[in-house]
């Protein structure tokens, strides 16, 4: 473990310490790109192109991992560069370096138990304070909100951050998909081993609070994609993870009481009839679905109230196979579909593909997808290899760093966390967590 990096140890910490410091000088500029619009976009794009450089050069202390790091980073700079227009694009490339280069980094830092706890400390901090300006600055949540009165009565706060909507407005998708992707991490540090006595107090606190806020947002939402994700999250926690015996009651228990009490509740239930207040809108509003005959079930109600979305998904998946049929190898480029994609009948335009692996094609192609997809089963493997170590500290965080980078594919199943979009940066912080538990787990194989 002391040969981490390059060379020998003292070389490894000096490379290692030059590629944090390029990332604390680049991290601004690739995650804000647009403050530096125009005359600065030469700026972003040399950032980017070096971010990538040192990320696969850098994975050479990660062993293996390091060609599919370079096949990503290759297929990344060939998405930009095919793109019809390369500075409405430059956004995603720079996130999309930016998440290369944090994963490598993370993986190397946190070379112990304590590092690694350290970091995931980082990332609940983070994590934290996206939820929390998240929360006041989506202005659909406090819409579709129904049962929780204390959200219905929030202020909407216009969140002002480059690159968002000019009314400065958050999405409530995007936000539930960042509670996903951070709930898990919280969950571990909350539930830190207690024969550490007062030692990780203050992580355990942190943890409480975004697990917390996390899971509020997840709920509010009433996002069917946030929800599903979420589901199948318990599924694969309870089937995978290693807890004590009498917890793996808790998946099946989640994952079937909770579709069999929509299905058998009454919608005239008082929760259940507010639940459905928004529904009844949607549906009875024009270009609704129509009513479904003998429906008396909230889960009937439920789907009826989302027979609208799956026809505008099919619109979108069928415009955006026909694109992937155009250009299979490279794709249309990065971020490209958004321009080209015509948005449903009565819709609205529409950021991506709605399928995190179509638009994955899209952005990179079959040839980058292969890899991309690679690079997914490695970090899946790796993280189920941790979650079975002897180190219970690393295990939880392993663990829970897998689980998050599977939500944001769960939740891609019918949404998307686009490659190099800002969301992303916490899938590829995680993907650098699962690296770094499992080399700690398995000192002999690195």
């Amino acid at each position: 473990m002391a040969d981490f990096c390059f060379g020998t140890a003292r070389r490894g910490v000096s490379h290692l310490t030059a590629v944090i410091g390029w990332l604390v000088v680049a991290f601004p500029l690739l995650v804000f790109p647009e403050v530096v619009w125009p005359w600065g976009r030469h700026v972003v794009v040399v950032f980017a192109v070096v971010s990538l450089a040192v990320a696969s050069k850098v994975a050479t202390g990660l062993g293996s991992v390091r060609y599919l790091v370079a096949g990503l980073s290759l297929a990344i700079l060939i998405g930009w560069a095919i793109a019809a227009d390369r500075q409405t694009v430059l956004t995603h490339f720079s996130g999309a370096a930016l998440g290369l280069l944090l994963m490598v980094t993370v993986a190397l830092y946190g070379r112990t138990s304590a590092r690694l706890v350290q970091t995931a400390t980082i990332f609940l901090l983070l994590g934290f304070s996206a939820l929390a300006v998240g929360l006041t600055g989506t202005q659909e949540l406090t819409n579709k909100m129904v049962f929780l009165e204390l959200i219905q009565q929030l202020p909407v706060l216009s969140v002002y951050v480059p690159g968002l909507n000019s009314a400065g407005i958050v999405n409530a998708n995007a936000l539930g998909g960042t509670a996903l992707l951070v709930v898990p991490l919280g969950t571990a540090l909350m539930l830190l081993p207690f024969h550490e006595g007062h030692r990780y107090i203050g992580c355990r606190v942190l943890g409480l609070l975004t697990t917390a806020l996390g899971v509020l947002i997840v709920i509010a939402t009433q996002s069917r994609a946030v929800w599903m994700a979420a589901w199948l999250m318990v599924l694969v926690g309870s089937a995978r993870l290693p807890p004590p015996g009498k917890w793996r009651l808790l998946g099946p228990v989640v994952v079937f009481v909770i579709p069999m009490m929509l299905l058998v509740l009454p919608s005239e239930s008082v929760i259940i009839d507010r639940f459905d207040r928004p529904i009844d809108r949607f549906v009875n509003s024009s270009g609704g679905a129509e009513p479904l005959a003998g429906d008396t079930t909230t889960l009937g109600r439920v789907l009826r109230a989302g027979q609208r979305s799956i026809s505008d998904r099919s619109h979108i998946w069928g415009q955006g196979v026909d694109h992937v049929r155009s250009s299979p190898w490279f794709g249309i480029g990065l971020n490209e579909f958004r321009h080209v994609a015509q948005p449903p009948p009565g819709g609205n335009p529409q950021a991506h593909a709605h399928n995190i692996f179509l638009q994955l094609a899209l952005d990179i192609g079959f040839l980058g997808l292969l890899v991309y997809m690679s690079l997914l089963a490695y970090l899946l493997v790796r993280a189920d290899q941790a979650a079975h170590g002897p180190d219970v500290t690393v295990l939880r965080i392993g663990a829970a760093a897998g689980l998050s980078v599977a939500a944001a594919h769960f939740f891609g199943i019918g949404d998307a966390i686009a490659l190099g979009a800002r969301v992303g940066f916490f899938q590829w912080f995680a993907s650098g967590l699962v690296l770094a538990a499992w080399r700690i787990q398995m000192p002999t194989t690195t």
